[in-house]
């Protein structure tokens, strides 16, 4: 039998994690008011988002799977306006954060 894991961010800016067709648990996430991203880790069994704060400030957040009360890791990176979209790399367990940069 096949476990299926989906993260999923919701309109009202939380992440949540479904299992198997059922919904299994929530956390408050990005409150910003741009487009979130998020990512199952594979073997790791973490979830990474991207997204934006109040003030639009581009960040990531490392979460638990089993725990999404709160994110293990959340980072502002810059106030840049480009959308980060996430990738991973199982192989060598590295993630990628890809979007624009506004250069001024």
């Amino acid at each position: 039998m096949y476990v299926f894991i989906l993260p999923v961010l919701t309109r009202f800016k939380h992440v949540a994690l479904i299992i198997t067709s059922v919904f299994s648990q929530e956390g408050m996430t990005h409150q910003g008011p741009k487009p979130s991203h998020c990512l199952f880790l594979g073997s790791r069994n973490q979830i990474l988002t991207t997204g934006f704060t109040k003030t639009s400030e581009r960040q990531y957040s490392l979460w638990d799977a089993g725990d999404l009360s709160k994110p293990l890791v959340m980072e502002k990176l810059d106030s840049s306006s480009g959308v980060l979209m996430p990738f991973w790399d199982d192989v060598t367990s590295v993630f990628y954060l890809v979007g624009k940069v506004g250069l001024k």
